[in-house]
């Protein structure tokens, strides 16, 4: 056989081997980097913007949540629509968002201070909201299920701080992690 052609397969065979063993690395890497790119939504639609401020209004409450109650298995995330109106007199307040782990289930120990790699970590943008008299915001509140989480339900308090550091209103959210 001839030795130029003999070469020519072998380094053939050689740069198929590479570009398959590159591909399969690419690929691995895209699939990580997705697999853990768990993000809020951008925006809340009109719809669900309505319904919280429906909400705030017939209830005369200061914050309300859509769906307090949601299932998620392990590596998603659980994404609450909460909502707050400025009742405070005077002028324009301004008004923090915070989540805090209220209780986990009976058997799950998340630790002091918290351990996010067992129990949801909350996800929220941490941003000041400043608002006028009898405005409303609505912003979305996720809860970050870790793959080693246990099953159980999780219950976190959503907690709407005044500019005075002062709790202004409070709800509660429940993950239920299958």
């Amino acid at each position: 056989m001839n030795k130029r052609g003999m070469e020519l397969a072998v380094n053939t065979l050689v740069v198929l081997i590479l570009g398959i063993v590159l591909l399969g690395s690419a690929l691995t890497l895209v699939y990580k980097v997705y697999d853990k790119a768990i993000v809020l939504p951008d925006e809340m639609n009109q719809q669900t913007e309505q319904q919280l401020f429906d909400m705030l209004l017939s209830s005369k409450q200061k914050v309300a949540v859509l769906e307090n109650v949601k299932n998620a298995q392990r590596k998603t995330m659980a994404v609450y629509a909460v909502a707050f109106q400025n009742h405070l007199d005077g002028a324009d307040h301004t008004f923090t968002v915070e989540v805090a782990l209220n209780a986990p289930p009976d058997e799950v120990d998340c630790g002091s201070p918290v351990n996010y790699a067992l129990c949801p970590e909350p996800n929220f943008l941490d941003v000041d909201y400043t608002l006028k008299r009898y405005d409303s915001k609505a912003v979305y509140v996720g809860l970050d299920v870790p793959k080693e989480a246990k099953s159980g339900e999780y219950i976190y308090s959503v907690n709407i701080m005044d500019d005075g550091g002062n709790l202004y209103g409070r709800t509660k959210i429940h993950v239920n992690v299958k």
